[in-house]
């Protein structure tokens, strides 16, 4: 998907959902809800449970650990559930997938 498109598809996404909550609320206010700071943890911490996914998989078939489920491709919706929370009030409790989400909750 080119970036152009991506970009279309992200503004659709938005729109959709704005008409969903049928709020009045500005499409640029919601896109702008994050600052470049928050974008840029946000994508450091994708990379890092991405990599440490990968860097799992590869000890396991070193043999050097014994079981592994990827959790590859989930970063984004765990990290936007771990962001949602309110630290030291909510609970989670996650499981073995849960990488991004426990990376996130946990800063």
């Amino acid at each position: 998907m080119s970036k152009t498109a991506e970009k279309i598809h992200i503004k659709d996404m938005a729109t959709d959902e704005m008409k969903r909550r049928s709020t009045t609320q500005n499409m640029d206010d919601i896109l702008q809800t994050f600052s470049e700071q928050d974008l840029i943890d946000i994508y450091r911490t994708m990379l890092l449970a991405r990599r440490l996914d990968e860097k799992m998989l590869i000890m396991l078939k070193q043999g050097k650990s014994f079981f592994h489920i990827a959790g590859a491709g989930h970063e984004a919706a765990q990290i936007a559930a771990a962001r949602s929370m309110t630290k030291g009030k909510d609970w989670a409790y996650p499981y073995y997938r849960d990488l991004a989400f426990v990376l996130s909750f946990g800063e």
